[in-house]
Formats: C-alpha cells, structure tokens, sequence
C-alpha cells in the first residue's frame, strides 16, 4: 500500500506474523508489542500493541521503512513453570 505526500509516494508497510507453540500449534490472544528501536536511548519506544487472533496471526502497519522495529510476545495462557518455547513466522 501506499500514499502520495505532494507527489512523491510514501510506503506504508504491512507487518504480519504467527506466533506458533513449539509443537505448530497457533498462540490464541498472546499479546504482541510493536516497539521502534531507539539508539539514542537504548531502548524500545511502544508504538502499538494487539493480540493474536484464533490463528496465531497478528498485524501492524509501519510507516517509516528506514527505522528499526522489535516484536515482544507474551503469552498469559501458558500456566506451565518452565520457559515455553514459541515459533514466530514473518510475512
């Protein structure tokens, strides 16, 4: 997709990914963080936020293709004591 700012074009970005258990099954309503890394101050600025969907997918639009973004994922259905591990697939 894009848009037109006084005649040149300005991509907006479509970021879409599955968050999936080790086993292939998909994350239902995990939360998922967009944040933009910040050099200056070594740390994420939130952007956004949603959940997964009944497949696992979510979705964010980004507007500034030449900044650096990171994804944070948390699961609060998981109620085992060990660490679970998570497949995360980009499109």
């Amino acid at each position: 997709m894009s848009r037109y700012d006084k005649g040149s074009a300005i991509d907006r970005v479509l970021f879409k990914g599955y968050v999936y258990y080790k086993d292939g099954t998909p994350v239902q309503k995990a939360i998922v963080i967009l944040e933009q890394l910040d050099p200056c101050r070594r740390r994420g600025i939130h952007l956004n936020d949603t959940t997964t969907n009944c497949y696992g997918e979510f979705c964010f639009y980004i507007e500034d293709r030449t900044k650096s973004y990171k994804i944070k994922v948390f699961d609060n259905q998981y109620s085992g004591r060990d660490y679970q591990t998570y497949k995360i697939n980009m499109e």
